[in-house]
């Protein structure tokens, strides 16, 4: 999915770029067009109604017309594919949450998602502001301190697509219509959290405004603030009865922490470590991914009662059936081995030992769970 929101990205400077092109074309042979919104039905009518005396310059305009009805037809087309892939995707539910929040729409969540993947990665909302680059820099020498403007480090797209976003909150504090169809699919929880956000930006525009400064300026703080909406929101949708991830003693671990792990070598299926990690495992799900999909393993859950979500294989003549919404929460184990390589030991592998491995595992997943 990130390689074609990239795509997208792509696409749409593209498209930008050639109608800067056609722009400067007519402004430069000083055709004007007196309406306030460019690019709509009613300019491309006006722009195929000129005509120039030399056939040259007609004939330049019309190919840069239909560079732009190429990139705008691109544009749509990957558009089209993005909104086709994500119900399937397994980071729906956040994007959906996130479409809550005023200045997000479909595209801005799904960028969000595909570039941050799990946010819980980040402590506090102060380190996701900071990797998206929108801190203030600081020179500091002795007891003087300088603060400078944003340090624009970390991920620009998503930096660029929140400021994109925090322009809407200029005007007051009411949903859309389109916003409302939105809000009716969320949880009270999500819903609270997106009138919150919507009620304390607005405010904050209108008071930073009212002090003097800069509409840039302006913009740049809220974009910093969504960024901590955000942070919050993927992890509101989540009910406690859907996350799947049970602990041995019958507890549910609803952040997504490791309960226990086998060390494998390489070479070997993880299929192999499976028998002892199910056993007197007290659990209603068991997620995995198609790599799993055996009918010994099925057959041993159903004799504990449990029920397995996992993808059938492509060369099963039988596909067995699963619950693809509750397999939509596989990513929280994905997400953990994620949070588990910030560790540099654990992802370069330097112990000598499986002992030692191991013991630095349990050690980094006692510091996950602790945060």
């Amino acid at each position: 999915m990130r390689d074609l929101v990239r795509a997208r990205e792509s696409a749409a400077e593209d498209q930008r770029h050639k109608r800067q092109l056609v722009s400067a074309f007519m402004l430069r042979h000083g055709r004007l067009y007196h309406r306030t919104k460019p690019w709509t039905m009613r300019y491309r009518r006006w722009l195929q109604s000129q005509s120039f005396d030399h056939p040259a310059h007609q004939i330049a305009l019309q190919e840069m017309l239909q560079a732009e009805r190429n990139a705008t037809e691109r544009l749509d087309r990957l558009t089209g594919h993005i909104e086709a892939l994500v119900p399937e995707w397994d980071l729906a539910p956040a994007v959906n949450a996130l479409q809550a929040l005023r200045g997000v729409a479909l595209i801005s969540a799904v960028t969000f998602m595909a570039e941050i993947r799990d946010v819980r990665r980040f402590e506090t909302p102060v380190k996701l502001m900071a990797y998206l680059g929108l801190v203030p820099s600081e020179y500091s020498t002795g007891k003087t301190t300088k603060r400078g403007g944003i340090t624009r480090a970390g991920n620009s797209r998503v930096r660029h697509k929140l400021i994109e976003g925090a322009w809407t909150y200029r005007l007051p504090a009411r949903p859309g219509v389109k916003k409302l169809y939105i809000l009716q699919k969320q949880s009270a929880e999500v819903q609270d959290i997106a009138w919150k956000a919507q009620a304390r930006l607005t405010a904050r525009y209108r008071k930073l405004s009212q002090r003097g400064k800069k509409s840039t300026v302006v913009t740049t703080a809220i974009a910093r603030e969504m960024a901590a909406f955000l942070w919050v929101l993927p992890a509101a949708p989540c009910p406690l009865d859907r996350c799947g991830l049970h602990a041995p003693n019958g507890g549910r671990e609803v952040n997504g922490n490791l309960v226990d792990f086998r060390l494998m070598p390489g070479q070997a299926h993880d299929l192999r470590a499976v028998a002892d990690l199910i056993e007197g495992l007290c659990a209603d799900h068991l997620l995995a991914d198609r790599a799993f999909d055996a009918d010994w393993l099925r057959s041993a859950l159903d004799e504990q009662e449990i029920t397995p979500v996992i993808p059938p294989k492509s060369n099963r003549r039988f596909p067995a059936s699963f619950d693809k919404e509750t397999y939509k929460w596989r990513h929280l184990i994905e997400n953990y081995f994620g949070k588990l390589k910030e560790y540099r030991g654990i992802a370069m592998r330097s112990c000598k030992t499986d002992q030692s491995f191991a013991a630095f595992i349990s050690l980094a997943a006692t510091i996950i769970q602790l945060r």
